[in-house]
């Protein structure tokens, strides 16, 4: 792009950012971050696998000292140092906690050492970021900057490099070395990558060495539409996020920059710092969990309109070539969004993939057969198929009696797959009710998991047996884990009792079948 087109795009006037579109609330917001890019669904409970990160917490304060918003940090320097280094490396660690105004982890000798490798020379872009970062970290130990006459010459060659990220690493080593810096270059074609959709993930630093080396130019012009890729790309990516606000703060446009700041979700925020961007990807098992409860959820229906249930077929088509556990959660999801199939053909895709799994035997004589029973069973209610209730070993059922919660909810999965195909083993049905009321009653409500809690409680509804918890604490426990929960979902449930934990598509498909059959 040429530079007079970038100086247009950079230009004074800022007109004011349109009104935001009304935001979806309730089960419609929920939706809105539980789909992939490629319209597939994920569940809420994936958040579960996020962990706290040290660089995304470096980032966002840089990015908040930017806006002049209050920081917040979970360690010291020395403390987030070493974690930070996992995320990174020891250089580049040192480096960020001291550009984020920490005092350096490490002191002038192992600072030093770093800097003693430009005697060999600056060969590329790799050890220039190296030498870049060590200069800044010598900038607040104390540590000189001398650059022999090969480490000047190679940094001069990488001057004309055309990434103006490149260009400001040069420029601000050779500056806290004492040397004179050459003027920077015009823009190139750098810019070009944002239109054209290619290296979103760099633009942002692309764009922040650019306005370093600029100074002069004017505040940039508010338009959202055309920073849409990298508004997008900051959604996700801290690199992408953190640069793009304090190049727009640097540039002297609030309007950008507090839009940009805008990408960082809060609900990030947790007690031992900030948890690593979430970046996840739906499968057509959580595509068809998801679904499954949008058809039951009070304001479920109403959100499966025509134009999103394409997007979802078309997303969801392909795989289904994969396997027969792809066929046949694809089956589903079809059969819930109203494609067009017969009762024969949605019945062989569960017969194939009984057959596949050794499950389709009169009677089932492994754990692993029961579990893939489970599972069928749970795909042909959905697909209106029915199936026949096999006999199971005693041998094969041993697992789901164990302890562990796992196994526990295994076998009220079990009970309630038995009773949807009308099973009329009454010694087992009553076996694993007995089981499921036992487990019930063994641990305080706060204490106990909502797959569970609510999977057992609404098995021994259905086989109108006594329930070890009362209806109506059972019905207030439903209403007192729905929302806020890790990821700041509002209208699922909660694994557990405390507010804050991570909420689970299928306990709150179980907690409204459950609501559904007490009432």
């Amino acid at each position: 792009m040429p530079l007079g087109t970038l100086l247009l795009l950079l230009g004074s006037c800022t007109p004011a950012a349109p009104e935001p579109a009304a935001r979806p609330t309730g089960l419609a917001a929920d939706l809105d971050n539980l789909r992939s890019p490629d319209n597939l669904l994920f569940p809420p409970e994936l958040w579960s696998a996020l962990t706290p990160s040290a660089l995304s917490e470096v980032l966002h304060n840089l990015a908040r000292q930017a806006t002049g918003d209050p920081t917040s940090w979970s360690k010291t320097a020395k403390g987030l140092h070493p974690a930070l280094t996992e995320e990174t490396n020891e250089v580049a660690a040192a480096a960020l906690l001291v550009e984020a105004g920490l005092e350096s982890p490490v002191d002038a000798r192992t600072v030093t050492g770093w800097l003693s490798a430009a005697d060999r020379g600056v060969p590329g872009r790799d050890a220039l970021e190296r030498l870049w970062q060590a200069t800044t970290v010598a900038t607040q130990t104390g540590n000189p900057v001398r650059l022999g006459e090969t480490a000047r010459a190679d940094l001069l060659k990488l001057h004309d490099d055309p990434s103006p990220w490149v260009q400001m690493q040069v420029v601000e080593v050779l500056t806290r070395a004492g040397h004179e810096t050459p003027a920077p270059s015009a823009a190139g074609t750098w810019l070009a990558s944002l239109e054209e959709g290619t290296d979103i993930a760099l633009l942002a630093r692309e764009l922040y060495g650019w306005v370093a080396l600029h100074p002069g130019v004017p505040g940039m012009s508010t338009d959202p539409g055309y920073w849409r890729p990298l508004l997008d790309r900051a959604a996700f990516d801290d690199y992408t996020y953190s640069y793009a606000v304090r190049a727009f703060a640097r540039a002297g446009n609030p309007a950008l920059t507090r839009l940009f700041a805008d990408q960082f979700d809060e609900e990030r925020l947790v007690a031992g710092g900030i948890l690593e961007a979430p970046v996840f990807a739906g499968s057509l098992g959580s595509t068809f969990r998801m679904i499954r409860y949008l058809r039951i959820a009070p304001e479920g229906p109403g959100l499966i309109d025509p134009q999103w249930s394409s997007k979802v077929l078309a997303a969801t088509g392909p795989l289904t070539g994969r396997d027969i556990s792809h066929r046949l959660a694809g089956a589903a999801i079809g059969h819930l969004l109203g494609t067009q199939s017969t009762p024969q053909q949605r019945a062989a895709v569960v017969a194939e993939f009984l057959k596949e799994a050794e499950a389709d035997a009169p009677t089932l004589t492994t754990p692993e057969a029961v579990m893939a029973w489970i599972s069928a069973a749970e795909h042909a209610d959905v697909l209106d198929v029915p199936l026949r209730s096999p006999e199971i070993t005693p041998a094969a059922l041993t697992a789901l009696f164990a302890p562990q919660d796992d196994n526990r909810y295994a076998a009220a999965r079990l009970l309630l797959a038995l009773q949807g195909t009308g099973s009329t083993d009454n010694h087992l049905l009553d076996r694993l009710a007995a089981h499921m009321a036992r487990t019930l009653g063994d641990r305080p409500l706060d204490q106990m998991n909502s797959l569970l809690l609510f999977a057992g409680s609404l098995g021994l509804a259905r086989a109108s047996l006594d329930l070890p918890v009362g209806e109506a604490e059972l019905l207030a426990e439903i209403d007192g884990r729905r929302g806020d929960c890790l990821g700041g979902f509002h209208a699922f449930v909660r694994e557990w009792g405390a507010a804050g934990s991570v909420c689970n598509v299928e306990a709150t498909r179980y907690a409204t079948q459950l609501k559904e059959e007490l009432s």
